[in-house]
């Protein structure tokens, strides 16, 4: 898959048949939808708690991953205060 605008300028991502590619020529997504797609599945993924227990499991080895676990624990304190004060 290869980014190719359509003639009306939205992007699109195309399974292009050029020289030296082999694909089929008839098969393409807007590039609008992929993009939030990838970008809402990092997201997710950044979220879990599976990403911070691996990051803690890290920060034993690493000065630079543990200064960040301080760090993010430190907002998600400040987090649940606020949301303590606003509810």
């Amino acid at each position: 898959m290869v980014s190719r605008p359509r003639s009306d300028g939205r992007g699109r991502y195309v399974c292009s048949r050029d020289p030296g590619r082999d694909g089929c020529g008839g098969t393409f997504i807007l590039a609008d939808e992929v993009d939030a797609f990838i970008a809402d599945a990092v997201i997710h993924r950044l979220d879990t708690p599976r990403l911070v227990a691996s990051m803690r499991r890290r920060a034993d080895d690493d000065p630079a991953v543990a200064s960040l676990i301080e760090a993010l624990d430190r907002d998600h304190e400040q987090l649940d205060e606020l949301a303590t004060s606003y509810g």
